[in-house]
């Protein structure tokens, strides 16, 4: 309101603090003109500025809160990585178990051939000595 005031003067004036007397400094209309639209400018800017550092600072913000994301979903993706792994080892041993137990299976079903086929011939002979005596 001061400047707008002072601007209604054919002069400005400011105090000079070099001095210790008081001494006015006389400005033409145009430079006082000139001088209160710069610092109008100036406050301007300095709110463009202050607007500028706000939106910069909700930007680093949603980066931040982005950041954190990221790295949550990459730790769940190792996890998941190391759970899969674990699963895929585990169905390795089971196979490796099964084709362990086939072949004892496969074992035991040769021997169970050759008993069968001893304890045939074992009746088969127990039968002839029986008809014989």
């Amino acid at each position: 309101m001061s400047v707008l005031l002072s601007l209604t003067l054919t002069s400005f004036s400011q105090t000079d603090t070099k001095n210790n007397e008081d001494s006015v400094v006389v400005l033409p209309y145009s430079i006082a003109q000139q001088i209160a639209e710069d610092l109008v400018k100036y406050d301007q800017c300095t709110e463009i500025l202050n607007l500028t550092n706000q939106s910069l600072d909700l930007a680093n913000e949603k980066i931040a809160k982005q950041d954190s994301l990221i790295q949550q979903s990459t730790e769940k993706s190792i996890l998941c990585r190391k759970q899969v792994d674990a699963q895929s080892q585990q169905i390795t041993e089971y196979v490796t178990g099964l084709e362990e137990l086939q072949k004892q299976n496969e074992k035991l079903k040769r021997n169970q051939t050759w008993l069968g086929a001893g304890l045939g011939a074992t009746v088969l002979t127990t039968i002839l000595v029986l008809f014989i005596k």
